[in-house]
C-alpha cells in the first residue's frame, strides 16, 4: 500500500525508467515500487525531458505533411516546397509552420523510451530519465522550502505600497488593483495575506487591515440534542446493507429515504420533512414548525392513523435517513403505540448524502418553488399542492411517466387519495414560487 505524503526516491525513479524501457504498464511499475498507478503516470508526465525535432533524412518536424502543406514554395532559391538544404529553417521561413507532435505521446507511457522509431523520428521527442527527474524534483523541493520570494529592495518597495494602502483604509484587493494588479505588484491576494500574517513588513500586521464583516450568527434559543444517543446501534449503514442482503435475490423491499429541508436561517424554525419512495421517485413533504423528534413523530403518527397498518407497512418497509437530531428517536417511527414493529429505520454515514441521493436530488424541484433561503411558513395544503405538481412532472428516468402515475401502478389510487396528492394535467404544471403564493 502506498504511503501517504511519501516522495519518490532515485531508486524508485530508476525502476520507473527501466520499466518503461521494458514496456511494462504503469500498473505493473506502480506495483513493483508500492505506489499507485496515478503516481507513476503523474511522475512521468511531470518530469519527462523534451528533445526538439530535427530534419533528419529529409523529414521536416512540421505537423503539415507534403500533401496538406498550405505553402506552395518555402525555398525562394530552388522554388520547391521543401528541400534538404532549407527544411531545417522551415520554422523560421514558413508562417504556417507548426511543430509536429507524435500521437503516441498523448497516451501512456507519454515518452519515447521504448519506441523503436525514436532514432529516425523528426518530431519532438520526450524521454523519462531517472537522474534528470530526480534533479528536477530536488530543485523544486528546494525552491518550495525557501523563505519569502523577495529581494530586500523589492520588500521595501512593496512595504511602502502596502503601508500607504492600508493607511488609506483600502483592502488587499484594492491595493493590488491600484498598483497594476497581480502582474504589476508581483503578488496575489493570497500572498498579500501570507506576507502580512508572517510579519514580512516591518510595523505592519493583520490588525492594520480593514476588519472583515461577518454575517450575524443564528442564535439558538434551544440547542437540539439527540433524544436517544444510542439510536445508531444496530441501525448503521452497514446494518442497512446487511438487512437488505438478507432477502432472496429480487425480493428485497423498496426503500423510503427521509430528510429535512430547512428554511431561512435565523428567522424561524419552520422546515419540511420529505419522504421519498425510491421505487417510483414519488415524494411527500410535511410542514413542521420545529425541527424536532416530536414533530417527526407527529407526522408518522398521522400517516399510520390515515393509512392504517396494512397500507403503512406496505409503503414503509425500510426507511433510510441521515443522522440528524430530529431523527434520533427511531422507536417512535419503527413501533406502533402498542409496541408492535411496523418498519425499520437505518442511518447513512455522516456527510454522505450520496447514500440517499435520490431524495437529495428530488429536493431540486422543491427549490424551484421555494428557493434556498426563502421562508417555509406555508400551510400543509400548500405543501400538498406543491408536491402534487412535482409528482405530476414526467421524468426521463421513468421513460416519460410521472412519479404519481408510477405510484398508482404500484400502490393503488386509494392510497394516493389518503395522502392527499392529486395528479395535475401537464398543461397546468407550475414549478415557480407563484404556485404557493396567496
Amino acid at each position: 500500500m502506498e504511503k501517504k505524503h511519501s516522495h519518490l526516491t532515485l531508486d524508485e525513479r530508476i525502476v520507473i525508467e527501466q520499466g518503461i524501457k521494458r514496456k511494462m504498464s504503469f500498473s505493473a511499475i506502480a506495483a513493483s515500487i508500492g505506489k499507485d498507478r496515478s503516481t507513476v503516470s503523474r511522475e512521468v508526465q511531470r518530469n519527462r525531458k523534451r528533445y526538439p525535432g530535427s530534419a533528419f533524412r529529409g523529414r521536416t518536424p512540421c505537423k503539415h505533411t507534403a500533401e496538406d502543406c498550405p505553402v506552395s514554395r518555402v525555398c525562394q532559391k530552388c522554388f520547391k516546397r521543401t528541400c534538404y538544404k532549407c527544411e531545417k529553417q522551415c520554422g523560421e521561413k514558413c508562417k504556417d509552420y507548426k511543430r509536429a507532435l507524435c500521437p503516441s505521446l498523448e497516451k501512456a507511457p507519454y515518452v519515447c523510451n521504448a519506441c523503436g522509431k525514436r532514432n529516425f523520428c523528426a518530431s519532438e521527442r520526450y524521454f523519462y530519465e531517472a537522474k534528470h527527474a530526480q534533479e528536477r524534483y530536488r530543485n523544486i523541493l528546494a525552491s518550495s522550502r525557501e523563505g519569502v520570494n523577495l529581494t530586500e529592495d523589492g520588500r521595501l518597495n512593496l512595504e511602502a505600497i502596502v503601508a500607504d494602502g492600508l493607511g488609506r483604509g483600502l483592502s488587499p484587493y484594492q491595493i493590488i488593483s491600484q498598483n497594476g494588479g497581480e502582474e504589476g505588484l508581483g503578488i496575489c491576494e493570497k500572498t498579500f495575506y501570507k506576507y502580512i500574517n508572517s510579519g514580512v513588513f516591518n510595523g505592519i500586521n493583520r490588525l492594520d487591515m480593514r476588519a472583515k464583516m461577518y454575517k450575524p450568527r443564528r442564535k439558538n434559543i434551544e440547542r437540539m440534542y439527540k433524544k436517544d444517543k444510542l439510536c445508531l446501534n444496530g441501525r448503521r449503514y452497514e446494518d442497512y446493507l446487511e438487512h437488505m442482503a438478507s432477502f432472496p435475490a429480487g425480493s428485497a423491499p423498496s426503500v423510503v429515504e427521509m430528510d429535512s429541508v430547512a428554511g431561512r436561517a435565523g428567522t424561524d424554525d419552520y422546515c419540511l420533512l420529505t419522504i421519498h419512495f425510491t421505487s417510483c421517485n414519488f415524494q411527500l413533504a410535511y410542514v413542521r414548525e420545529r425541527n424536532t423528534c416530536e414533530s417527526v413523530e407527529k407526522v408518522f403518527r398521522w400517516l399510520y392513523e390515515t393509512l392504517e397498518h396494512e397500507d403503512f407497512t406496505a409503503l414503509f418497509p425500510v426507511i433510510l435517513t441521515d443522522n440528524g437530531s430530529e431523527f434520533s428517536d427511531p422507536n417512535a417511527i419503527e413501533l406502533t403505540p402498542e409496541g408492535a414493529r411496523r418498519t425499520y429505520v437505518f442511518y447513512t454515514h455522516p456527510n454522505s448524502s450520496f447514500e440517499k441521493g435520490s431524495c437529495e436530488k428530488n429536493h431540486e424541484f422543491i427549490r424551484y418553488i421555494i428557493p434556498k433561503g426563502a421562508e417555509l411558513r406555508l400551510s400543509q395544503s400548500k405543501a400538498r399542492l406543491m408536491m402534487s405538481h412535482i409528482n405530476s412532472l414526467p421524468r426521463k428516468s421513468l421513460n416519460g411517466r410521472s412519479p404519481i402515475q408510477m405510484f398508482k401502478t404500484i400502490y393503488g389510487e386509494a392510497v394516493l387519495q389518503k395522502l392527499g396528492i392529486v395528479e395535475i394535467p401537464a398543461k397546468e404544471l407550475l414549478l415557480k414560487p407563484a404556485l404557493i403564493k396567496d
